[in-house]
């Protein structure tokens, strides 16, 4: 949504320098560039932004709040559907199974390694995370943001990072 907004795909760190002045001269309210490149996760630091940062982003992509845009991705969030889980703990899914969990723009597919809340990255759209990246998570919650507590990436050890922090997990598949 903030690319298509911004009318240039956000790819690189430099362009969240772009999209700051333009969300300063769309809605008159400053998001700094250090802010939208830790929302972009293009750096670490803190992951959880402030509402009030969701709400400027939401405004800017022609929403009244932060709750209006969740609201209008996903507006059954909180009513369960029987194809499809609301809540996976992870230490539930067996050793080598699979899932799969889609966010507004992207999609992370992870196998449950031998380790109790580990799984080996297999697919993602997030330039956070690479393939065969070992991740640490604990549950899996649809309509909210994923929470990964590290990040292990050959021989270095990471901290946590957040993915979907905008709109929050849109569906979750497990195999």
């Amino acid at each position: 949504m903030l690319a298509k907004r911004l009318g240039h795909e956000i790819k690189y760190p430099s362009d969240c320098e772009r999209l700051s002045i333009d969300i300063e001269n769309s809605v008159h309210q400053h998001i700094g560039v250090t802010t939208l490149k830790r929302i972009m996760g293009f750096v670490g630091g803190v992951t959880k932004p402030r509402m009030s940062t969701l709400d400027i982003l939401a405004q800017y992509v022609s929403f009244d709040s932060y709750q209006a845009l969740i609201s209008s991705i996903n507006p059954d969030r909180n009513r369960p559907t029987p194809e499809e889980p609301q809540f996976i703990n992870t230490q539930e899914i067996p050793q080598g199974g699979k899932i799969t969990v889609c966010w507004h723009d992207g999609v992370l597919s992870l196998r449950r390694l031998a380790g109790i809340q580990d799984f080996s990255v297999v697919k993602s759209s997030s330039p956070l995370l690479r393939p065969d990246d070992i991740i640490v998570v604990s549950g899996i919650h649809k309509g909210y943001p994923l929470y990964i507590s590290s990040i292990t990436r050959g021989n270095i050890s990471s901290a946590g990072v957040t993915i979907a922090e905008i709109s929050g997990i849109v569906s979750i598949r497990v195999e």
